[in-house]
């Protein structure tokens, strides 16, 4: 697994999503019978301590699948049982109220860019770029606070890295890459021309 880290604003607009336009998608599935045509579905019956994800398929089959080991095209298949009824699993669904396979978000980003060239504004992001940036802000943001703190001696910064991490570890962490110098590798340019700058 990995750590995420998310602002309480942006928990807020996800928590609003879910209560609106989600909910508003998952009634219109279920009005229309579309979870009830799928065979090939598990459906959630807990997660234990371990990250163990049990489930029950349509035809009563019990298993046990690591949660940590479920790649993209088994997470499309998990469904949970609410008050409401059946529902996905996962966060983010079409307006048909299914999961969004993670390649379509490639087209989200391609028609708000073709939407910001229409109205001339000189703007084109993939979703990779916001990973990178977020990473990018995250690391000199935490390098200005080890480095620049006022009036902090360097016995002082020892101490701040002892007890808050070295920025460069917390960043892998954050990014889930395995190996320190491919984090290294990716930010340590930029963030040496943004500290000269």
């Amino acid at each position: 697994g990995r750590d995420f880290w998310i602002s309480a604003a942006a928990l807020k607009h996800i928590d609003n999503y879910v209560i609106s336009t989600r909910a508003a998608a998952v009634h219109r599935a279920q009005a229309e019978g579309r979870y009830d045509d799928l065979t090939d579905i598990k459906i959630v019956d807990r997660v234990d301590k371990s990250r163990r994800v049990h489930f029950t398929t349509r035809t009563g089959t019990t298993g046990t699948v690591p949660l940590d080991g479920l790649d993209w095209r088994d997470r499309l298949k998990f469904y949970i049982t609410t008050d409401r009824g059946l529902e996905p699993w996962m966060l983010w669904l079409s307006e048909a109220g299914l999961p969004l396979p993670y390649r379509s978000w490639e087209e989200v980003f391609s028609t708000a860019n073709k939407r910001c060239q229409t109205l001339a504004v000189d703007i084109h992001c993939h979703p990779h770029m916001l990973r990178h940036s977020f990473a990018l802000r995250m690391l000199v943001t935490l390098i200005y606070a080890h480095e620049r703190k006022m009036g902090i001696t360097a016995a002082e910064r020892r101490e701040y890295r002892l007890i808050f991490g070295d920025p460069w570890v917390l960043v892998q962490t954050l990014l889930g890459h395995a190996n320190l110098e491919t984090t290294r590798n990716c930010y340590l340019e930029p963030v040496s021309g943004l500290q000269v700058d």
